[in-house]
């Protein structure tokens, strides 16, 4: 799931490493080749990522979860959010 079955990350993978050991050598370790993935991918995705970028990091912690939601929901129905 952390990889979505994609071939080209899927290729990134080092048999020689655990799972948890590439996860954390290609998001996390500086110079690692997925560590900015995720602003990459947002900002390709969706016009206005920034906003979908706050409710993830929202969502990352338990107290700003429901924040997150009212947000989301707040931004969907106003007709805000464009992909």
């Amino acid at each position: 799931m952390i990889l979505g079955g994609v071939p080209f990350y899927l290729n990134l993978l080092d048999r020689r490493y655990s799972l948890v050991q590439n996860i954390d050598n290609l998001f996390f370790a500086s110079g690692g080749m997925l560590r900015t993935e995720f602003n990459e991918l947002y900002s390709a995705l969706f016009v206005n990522s920034e906003r979908y970028v706050q409710i993830v990091r929202a969502l990352t912690t338990k107290k700003n979860r429901s924040f997150a939601q009212r947000y989301y929901r707040h931004y969907k129905h106003s007709g805000q959010f464009a992909h």
